[in-house]
């Protein structure tokens, strides 16, 4: 026993080798660690960027129904159907927008579209439901964006090492700006796909620009056959040129990423030269890139116009020209060496041709040159024209400091650090270190381009991320954390807080700050993740699909005659058919026409048409207008959609037609007067409501929007406010900046009301900064109604106007809280019609007035339709009235017309008067009551309505004797002048006593009127 415990205890090593056998196997193991760290990191990044952004895709399901954010997801959504029946073709030609031409998708109907429809298909087991296709769009975008953190790594990887790589992975994960709000759940559109794209193909470019540094290949390889030396050069070149192509299959005008490597060839190899470094190297990549490139992005040409925004050939001539520059420079190199000249001087040949060139373009292809120049100018130039700045993603930064601060915090100024180090090591290098010379330049091609376009930011936030990858090697060396990674047991404490220090410079202010209105990825996510307005839209053209004529049918009735789905060939105009017609928005609104109304949009959100809409839009001369429903075919568009936003001054849109317009020489100030509430302590300015003008009231949109086609004025009997008259008052302010502007009063209410419209002239002569009208639907002078549109839907989604919140601001700040006094319907749907005839005998040279109550069930409330009409000599009139009040079930959809929501609860009521004899002082009243069927409205019916109005004395002297003329007939009107349509009698109270007795509002009454429920202010100072 006590040998063999002996040989057991001499068995065992001494306890020293077995503590260094212990540390040797740690120092295996963070040896082995260290070579595949990244991988568990960057997957860890990778599922912390898809929970961010799919977190909340259920507030994208409604009702079993998925809805997308904004508006190119939904033609997106539209191409990937298509695409899944025809995988893997993508529609050629849509005739279901751009009404009357359609249109040929350029932009949509590209790669990202075939890679979502391939997802459908695998989902779906090769036949996915409609269901199935929704979902896939849905979390298409977070894939995208996830995936986007692959290529930035490689970039980083390939500028500071792995670590470097995570860095940049890491601020992609925590950016908060577009990059994040375009790859969220939802948010369907292929920019995110852009940035994925141009990410792989930048990544590839550097692998390829790389490869030719360490190879050296010359062009003698190829001309002595030796490709076997050529090729470890040649494919990774070929692989950026196919990335880059795809890059552009994706977004067609991502073509500017090749005049970007274009300019970056132009500086470099010339440099090179004067540096005594072979240009052929790089040249030789380029011209691989070049000619790859162009190869593939010849193949889904379909047009050959000069347009980046279509697959032409403008991509496939910019990649040759490409190779072709690689080539010609690399020559250029060899012929000064073989003539002796002094290389400096080839610089300067090089810029010598280049402006020969641009100048020989300039003089002999003008309009060729002119077109380059406003492509460059659009993307880089640092301006914006009129109608861009009237789209959202279009417009630059307004605070472009704070703009990129929000998006990058204090990562923009490292990357700014890595981007002056990288131009630091290419003056100090020999060969000008390529890849640092490329990744400096696209950092700064990206930040003009972000400043000239805020929805470049998505692009911008690759570029950062790569400055910061760049920058992580210079640190670890300056601070010794060299030392740590390669051993751990000589790690000091400063190099732990070193490494910490850096990490928190990046990441602690995109993830939290003090004070502001700053969010971070995790609220940011949280806040964007809704479908939008769309929703206030989805009730609507779910209406419109059911309730509106199929396309084709319009006046016939029978089967469709436009496939939604089919196949058409290209064409620059359309012939549609008879029955086939158009609908007339505001272009934001086209493809949730086109996709959930499945109806054919005049304007869409690639701003085809969008002067025509403004055009009609701003259109004061309803003749006028309905010359722009019309094409030079005959071909018809018969229904109108606005919404709120289009309505009513005050809002985000309202101005944006007066940008487009080339009819009417209107500007915004010409539409409206903004008024703005200026916080006395901060002085922030904040737009509050806006005040019509009367031109404004008078145009197309606001005589639909507010007053449904009827006439308005002060003092009518279909105003809001009856007898009394509303005043919009501001005061002028005067900011810091010398700026004058429009503010909300201090002491009293911006809404008045005046018992008539006398009083109300006088106060505005006195007050100076105030106005008759302008609000609540009131125009200032007497607006004439339409004869041809009528409202057929009015959506039940409501939504306080800009006026009513401005008054409640404004009486909050003084002491009250008040109620809404004006509540609109978001959407409302006016049809084009013929309009009922009405031949009618009166009192000569007097004033017909013909009045129908129309009711809204989606919001139980109603609205007077007032036209005027004058009789001539002998008593006679005509009018031309667009609603009916009879026989709507018999013209549905069936037989080709709409079933109308908007119905009429009486007859129209025609009077003239009360007119009181200034002698006998009798006051007599003209009046007969007529129906209108629905087939004399639509022209189905002949013959004209007859209507004779009787006379009747309603008052006269005591003690005259009365005439018992028995004038009135069984239809006649009573002694109100307006019978039974009389809007502020008949109104419903709905918000009642609003509680703002004291100040100038007084007690709020809310009559119904215009499918809008309106409390005036009584009295007031």
């Amino acid at each position: 026993m006590r040998v063999l415990g002996l040989v057991a205890v001499m068995s065992q090593p001494p306890v020293s080798e077995s503590l260094k056998d212990a540390v040797e196997g740690f120092e295996l193991s963070v040896d082995r660690l260290r070579e595949v760290y990244h991988v568990p990191v960057l997957l860890g990044l990778m599922a912390f960027m898809l929970w961010i952004r799919v977190r909340n895709w259920q507030n994208y399901v409604v009702d079993g129904r998925v809805l997308f954010s904004g508006n190119d997801a939904w033609y997106h959504f539209r191409m990937v159907q298509y695409t899944v029946a025809n995988f893997p073709g993508t529609m050629p030609f849509d005739p279901w927008t751009g009404f009357p031409e359609g249109t040929a998708v350029g932009q949509f109907g590209t790669l990202f579209d075939q890679l979502i429809a391939l997802g459908a298909l695998i989902v779906g087991l090769g036949s996915p439901t409609d269901h199935q296709i929704a979902m896939v769009h849905l979390f298409a975008p977070a894939v995208f964006g996830v995936a986007t953190a692959i290529p930035v790594y490689v970039i980083g990887k390939r500028l500071g090492g792995r670590a470097g790589g995570l860095v940049a992975a890491l601020l992609l994960a925590l950016t908060p700006g577009q990059f994040l709000t375009r790859s969220l759940a939802g948010f369907a559109d292929h920019q995110v796909g852009e940035a994925l794209f141009m990410a792989t193909a930048v990544a590839a470019l550097l692998v390829a620009i790389d490869r030719v540094v360490s190879e050296k290949p010359v062009f003698e390889l190829l001309t002595t056959g030796e490709y076997g030396a050529l090729y470890p050069s040649v494919r990774p070149a070929a692989i950026a040129g196919l990335f880059l192509g795809l890059y552009m299959w994706v977004w067609p005008p991502g073509v500017f990423l090749v005049g970007i490597i274009g300019i970056y060839i132009g500086v470099t190899l010339p440099l090179q030269h004067v540096r005594g470094e072979s240009p052929d190297h790089l040249a030789v990549a380029g011209v691989v890139i070049g000619l790859v490139t162009a190869v593939v992005t010849l193949v889904p040409i379909n047009t050959f116009e000069l347009t980046a925004t279509d697959f032409s050939l403008v991509q496939p001539a910019l990649a040759f020209l490409l190779a072709v520059e690689c080539a010609v420079l690399a020559g250029l190199a060899r012929l000064w060496d073989e003539r002796d000249v002094p290389p400096r001087a080839l610089p300067f040949a090089v810029g010598t041709l280049v402006l020969g060139g641009a100048l020989v373009l300039a003089v002999g292809f003008p309009d060729v040159f002119a077109y380059f120049q406003r492509q460059f100018l659009r993307v880089f130039g640092l301006g914006a024209t009129a109608t861009s700045l009237t789209v959202g993603e279009a417009q630059p930064p307004q605070n472009p400091a704070d703009f990129l601060y929000n998006s990058y915090g204090l990562a923009l100024f490292t990357a700014a650090a890595g981007v002056v180090y990288m131009l630091y090591r290419v003056v100090t290098s020999r060969d000008l270190s390529p890849v640092y010379l490329f990744v400096s330049m696209w950092f700064g091609f990206l930040v003009l381009a972000t400043l000239t376009q805020q929805r470049f930011d998505y692009y911008l936030a690759l570029a950062v991320s790569a400055g910061n990858a760049v920058l992580l090697p210079v640190l670890v060396s300056m601070l010794d954390l060299d030392e740590v990674l390669g051993s751990l047991r000589d790690v000091k404490a400063y190099q732990v807080l070193s490494i910490i220090a850096v990490i928190l410079v990046l990441t602690a202010p995109l993830a939290y700050r003090t004070g502001g209105s700053y969010q971070n990825a995790v609220q940011i996510s949280e806040q964007r993740a809704t479908p939008g307005s769309v929703q206030n839209w989805d009730a609507t053209l779910d209406w419109t699909r059911a309730n509106t004529p199929v396309e084709g049918t319009y006046g016939s009735g029978g089967d469709a005659t436009l496939e939604y789905y089919g196949s058409y060939e290209r064409t620059d105009n359309f012939q549609y058919e008879a029955g086939q017609y158009g609908v007339m928005s505001w272009w934001d609104y086209g493809h949730w026409i086109t996709v959930l109304g499945e109806r054919i949009p005049v304007a869409n959100p690639f701003q085809q048409n969008a002067r025509l809409a403004a055009n009609y839009l701003l259109a004061d001369d309803e003749s006028a207008a309905n010359e722009l429903m019309v094409s030079d075919e005959g071909e018809q568009t018969r229904f109108v959609m606005l919404d709120y936003q289009m309505g009513l001054a005050g809002t985000q849109k309202f101005s944006a037609p007066a940008a487009w317009e080339l009819d009417h020489d209107v500007s915004a100030d010409d539409l409206s007067t903004p008024v703005y509430l200026v916080n006395r302590q901060t002085g922030r300015v904040q737009r509050a409501f806006g005040v019509q003008t009367q031109r404004s009231m008078e145009s197309m949109r606001t005589r639909l929007y507010q007053y449904h086609g009827s006439a308005m004025g002060p003092e009518m009997p279909n105003s809001a406010l009856g007898s009394r008259v509303v005043v919009a008052d501001w005061d002028r302010t005067r900011l810091q900046n010398g700026q004058t502007i429009a503010t909300i009063p201090s002491s009293s209410a911006p809404i008045k009301v005046r018992a008539n419209l006398t009083a109300a002239q006088q106060y505005v002569r006195q007050n100076g900064s105030a106005q008759v009208g302008g609000v609540l639907g009131e125009p200032t002078s007497k607006v004439p109604a339409l004869e041809h549109y009528r409202l057929v839907y009015a959506s039940p989604e409501r939504t306080e106007t800009p006026a009513s919140r401005g008054f409640r601001v404004a009486l909050s700040q003084q002491g009250s809280q008040p109620r809404p006094i004006e509540v609109q319907q978001w959407v409302k749907v006016f049809e084009r019609v013929p309009g009922a005839t009405v031949e009618g005998q009166g009192p000569p040279n007097a004033t017909v007035q013909a009045a129908v109550r129309m009711s809204i069930p989606t919001s139980n409330s109603s609205f007077v339709y007032v036209q005027e009409a004058e009789t001539d000599d002998q008593g006679s009139f005509e009018m031309t009235l667009p609603y009916s009040t009879t026989g709507y079930d018999e013209f549905g959809t069936e037989a080709g017309y709409t079933n109308v929501s908007v119905r009429a609860e009486t007859a129209y009521q025609f009077t003239v008067g009360p007119v009181t004899d200034s002698e006998t002082l009798e006051t007599r009243l003209w009046s007969a009551s007529a129906n209108v069927s629905e087939g004399q409205v639509l022209g189905e019916t002949e013959g004209a309505v007859e209507v004779t109005l009787e006379e009747e004395v309603i008052s006269q002297p005591e003690g005259a004797n009365a005439t018992d003329t028995d004038a009135t007939t069984g239809n006649a009107t009573d002694s109100n002048a307006s019978g039974s349509v009389t809007a502020p009698s008949a109104g419903l109270d709905v918000t009642g006593d609003l509680g703002t007795r004291s100040g100038s509002a007084g007690s709020l009454a809310a009559p119904t009127r215009a499918a809008a429920v309106r409390a005036a202010p009584v009295g007031g100072s």
